[in-house]
């Protein structure tokens, strides 16, 4: 499936944490300008009225969505709703090609080492968080910036950039040797590039558990970090690329579930691994509880046990 080249105001939902809405609000403001245009309309939860099923309302708006903004920082990441849910689900509509998802930095916040985040382009420009455009509000130009970023994909639907071609081929490949071929290629390629993912995650929690190795790597620990982010990068861009390959065919969709549930385990597996060694000073001795980074390891490898089932079934099934 892919997004319908619309016939009329594009829909946008912003899914965002509450701290934050004074912020959407400035940028609700900025995105006016393509309101009175006719180009967009926008839902937020607070237009829920009184006796409305909350949950429901939010449903409806977050599927029937074009363009879905997540308004990133601290407090979005804190929110169970806001990352286990309604970005589950905005990023399950965005690799089958439902939907697109815009990740919008509002706030300074570790979300570079989030699997998926990483993979997708974000605004404002150079990934700078509006609130470090200026030293104090309403941060204008940061939601220029991101009204403008914002123009350029509405520019892309209005142009017709996605459509229906690929659902049709896929539909079509369904009964094409060749391509059903091609499809458990990408397949196996998504759960080969996991499996390296994990290498790297495993040698980050050797470093992590292990302070010996840590306090000697200490003297290059810039160069140790940077030369696996370089892998992990490598990684996660075969991974969105076998991803958003593996979305053109309807028969994918549960291999994009898994993956993407997968892919939100193992991140908040990372993050707590490599919490503790982000700065040379902290990198020789800093710990995360290991009960903690235990619990995560058995989420991530759950759900990993799942992908890798429901992705061989795929295969055999092809």
């Amino acid at each position: 499936m892919s997004i319908q080249p619309p016939s009329g105001p594009v829909t946008l939902f912003y899914s965002y944490a509450h701290e934050d809405e004074e912020l959407r609000n400035q940028l609700d403001k900025h995105l006016h300008v393509l309101k009175r245009q006719e180009l967009i309309t926008s839902w937020h939860d607070r237009e829920i009225r009184a006796g409305d099923d909350w949950a429901i309302e939010i449903d409806t708006h977050l599927e029937s969505a074009q363009i879905i903004l997540l308004l990133i920082s601290a407090d979005f990441f804190a929110s169970d709703y806001c990352y286990g849910v309604e970005m589950k689900r905005a990023l399950a509509r965005h690799f089958t090609g439902e939907a697109r998802i815009i990740p919008i930095i509002l706030r300074p916040v570790d979300w570079k080492h989030d699997l998926i985040l990483s993979s997708l382009q974000v605004l404002p420009t150079d990934s700078k968080p509006v609130t470090t455009w200026s030293s104090s509000p309403p941060y204008d130009a940061a939601f220029e910036d991101i009204a403008k970023g914002i123009r350029k994909v509405l520019e892309d639907l209005l142009n017709s950039q996605y459509r229906q071609e690929q659902k049709v081929l896929a539909i079509k490949g369904i009964a094409n040797p060749h391509l059903q071929e091609q499809r458990r290629e990408t397949c196996l390629r998504l759960l080969t590039s996991i499996r390296q993912l994990v290498l790297i995650v495993a040698e980050y929690r050797q470093a992590h558990d292990d302070l010996w190795i840590r306090l000697i790597r200490g003297f290059n620990s810039r160069q140790h970090v940077r030369r696996i982010n370089t892998q992990f990068q490598s990684i996660q861009n075969k991974l969105a690329l076998a991803g958003s390959e593996l979305s053109i065919d309807p028969n994918g969709k549960g291999v994009i579930d898994a993956f993407v549930a997968y892919l939100q385990a193992q991140a908040r597996y990372f993050q707590g691994i490599t919490k503790p060694m982000k700065s040379p000073l902290t990198f020789p001795f800093g710990k995360t509880d290991t009960a903690v980074l235990d619990a995560l390891a058995k989420q991530a490898d759950g759900q990993l046990s799942v992908l890798e089932k429901v992705a061989q079934d795929y295969i055999q099934s092809s």
